[in-house]
């Protein structure tokens, strides 16, 4: 005689059944599976394609298993069951430490805007560049601002062959010079530099080969009246260093990688001229550090290069300026701000020349 009980509520679906309808269990001191045979078998299909199961108090297991149709008999453990039926848990967060360079501090105020104006070669500059230019810098409002050279062209000193048709006076150059620095001036800018170009040289060596004892005499920060108009000046072949940015106006190099081999020259950020073209080059060192080389074009008009083939110049050179935000580190961001079609942005703004 059979001391199993005619009748058991199962444990999943809550509904009495025949005991035939329970696997045996040693284990139990009922002798049969908590679980009916109907909800096992459920649950092992949801097992074994799910990963876990979710199941409804008062109700079958929630997972949907008409795909399923191969025959399961196999009985579960207790363990099995209760493993199956306990609610997943999410995965472990991977214990993953943030980027962090204590020795690289973060701004903590607010950024210093540096105008860098390349090669303008006054008198002979694009009007309509130059407009261009003051017109982003009025509204941009720059702390300061950075003259890369080459800022008036000397054409009237120059030792190269002259076009009669373009020979003019030193002082007609000078004054015209004079002018749109008064426009730089308007900018309001708190501190600004001039540095030298080659073609400020030109009056130098002038003076060496043709009138050696007018030498102290004229001068170009005289000439430009820099001194009174609060412009700290820096000779050609010398380099302003302003927070972690190196300027000049050429390392002796010219062409399209003249800002890499300056780059290699000073080991560290620099900024040049004379080429003008515009290109931004990074480089990095064995101790991680990054440096940039930058050229930012000119605001010259080819027309007025009488030296080479306009097409070459065309080609080669850009109209446009640059742009920089230094934090109080000293490290300056820069930025290139190319004129397409006497058109560029700046900051998210269109400009039209």
């Amino acid at each position: 005689m059979s001391l199993l009980p005619d009748a058991k509520k199962c444990s999943t679906c809550l509904v009495c059944k025949p005991t035939s309808d329970f696997h045996r269990s040693t284990k139990r001191a009922s002798g049969l599976q908590p679980a009916c045979k109907p909800c096992q078998r459920e649950t092992r299909r949801a097992w074994r394609t799910a990963g876990r199961v979710r199941s409804a108090p008062g109700g079958p297991v929630d997972i949907d298993l008409s795909d399923l149709d191969e025959p399961v008999d196999e009985v579960l453990t207790d363990a099995e069951i209760l493993k199956a039926q306990a609610p997943s848990k999410p995965a472990p967060k991977p214990d993953i430490q943030p980027d962090i360079q204590p020795d690289i501090p973060a701004p903590t105020g607010p950024l210093k805007r540096v105008l860098i104006v390349p090669d303008t070669h006054v008198p002979y500059e694009d009007g309509r560049a130059w407009n261009l230019m003051l017109k982003c810098a009025r509204d941009w409002k720059p702390d300061t601002i950075v003259i890369l050279g080459d800022f008036g062209d000397f054409y009237s000193v120059s030792s190269h062959d002259k076009r009669p048709d373009r020979v003019r006076l030193l002082d007609d150059e000078v004054a015209s010079i004079n002018v749109r620095l008064t426009e730089l001036d308007g900018l309001n800018a708190s501190e600004k530099y001039f540095i030298a170009g080659n073609h400020e040289d030109r009056l130098e060596r002038y003076l060496t080969q043709k009138a050696p004892e007018l030498f102290n005499l004229v001068k170009v920060r005289d000439l430009f009246k820099l001194d009174s108009r609060g412009w700290k000046y820096t000779p050609y072949k010398q380099s302003l260093k302003l927070g972690k940015l190196n300027l000049t106006h050429d390392c002796g190099n010219a062409g399209g990688q003249a800002h890499t081999k300056a780059l290699g020259t000073f080991q560290h950020n620099i900024v040049i001229g004379h080429t003008h073209r515009m290109s931004v080059a990074y480089e990095g060192n064995a101790a991680g550090e990054s440096h940039v080389g930058a050229m930012f074009g000119w605001l010259g008009d080819v027309k007025g290069i009488d030296y080479m083939h306009q097409v070459q110049a065309l080609r080669g050179w850009q109209l446009g300026f640059g742009v920089g935000w230094m934090e109080e580190s000293g490290v300056v961001h820069l930025a290139p701000v190319p004129m397409v079609n006497y058109a560029c942005v700046l900051e998210g703004k269109l400009y039209r020349g």
